[in-house]
């Protein structure tokens, strides 16, 4: 057991990362602590961290790849899940990219003779659609 030196909380030695340099060979802050404290850094300069994560990224193109590669491999139920929401979401608020698809999907319009008018006078017919089905209260 060992107290964690920011949420001066008891907990096991499993919970801490591995740290050579300390005395015990566990570092100070629990891994939890450790994981919110990552998180702020991240979020109080997110342009600095983009930048090493491209840097990085450009460094290790190969390796970058086939990371991204494996890790949709083992989570492509989760990949699915994420997009049945994303679409979903795009439905539910008629977003401007599934309002553009539909047009050029079901109405047979070009990309380039979608303008901002017709999508949302689009819109509006899959509102007033809606609401003759109930669907909208």
């Amino acid at each position: 057991m060992k107290v964690c030196c920011i949420c001066k909380i008891s907990k096991l030695l499993i919970n801490y990362h591995k740290d050579k340099t300390s005395k015990d060979g566990h570092s100070y802050q629990c891994k939890s602590c450790a994981i919110e404290k990552a998180k702020k850094h991240y979020l109080n300069d997110i342009e600095h961290s983009k930048k090493i994560r491209n840097n990085w990224k450009q460094k290790n193109k190969d390796l970058s790849i086939k990371l991204c590669k494996d890790w949709r491999e083992k989570n492509k139920e989760k990949i699915k899940i994420n997009h049945k929401n994303t679409e979903e979401k795009l439905r539910e608020n008629l977003s401007y990219s599934y309002v553009k698809r539909l047009l050029t999907q079901h109405n047979g319009f070009s990309k380039e003779h979608i303008t901002n008018e017709l999508i949302e006078f689009k819109r509006i017919q899959i509102k007033l659609k809606r609401l003759l089905n109930g669907e909208l209260v």
